[in-house]
C-alpha cells in the first residue's frame, strides 16, 4: 500500500478557488494561457458536459474549476468572478 503524498503536494494550485463561469466556446484554461494561444488539442481543461453536478471542467495544471454558461445567458468577466 503507497501512502499519499503532504497535502501541499496533493492539491493544485487553484483546488479552492471558486467556480468560475465560462462560455461552452472556452476551450483553455484563461489563467494557465491568457493569450489562448494554444490549440484545441492541446488544452489543458477536462470537460465533463452540462449534465454533471458540481463543475463542468478542470484544468489538469492549475486546477481551476469552470462550469458552463447557460444558452442565453451573459457571462461575466473573470476579473469580476470573485478572488483569483
Amino acid at each position: 500500500m503507497r501512502e499519499l503524498p503532504p497535502e501541499d503536494q496533493l492539491l493544485l494550485i487553484r483546488d479552492n478557488a471558486p467556480i468560475l463561469y465560462v462560455p461552452a466556446q472556452q476551450w483553455h484554461c484563461p489563467l494557465c494561457d491568457p493569450d489562448d494561444t494554444k490549440a484545441v488539442a492541446v488544452t489543458t481543461v477536462v470537460w465533463l458536459g452540462p449534465n454533471t453536478d458540481g463543475p463542468h471542467g478542470r484544468c489538469r495544471s492549475c486546477g481551476q474549476k469552470y462550469e458552463l454558461v447557460r444558452a442565453g445567458e451573459a457571462v461575466p468577466p473573470i476579473a469580476e468572478q470573485g478572488p483569483l
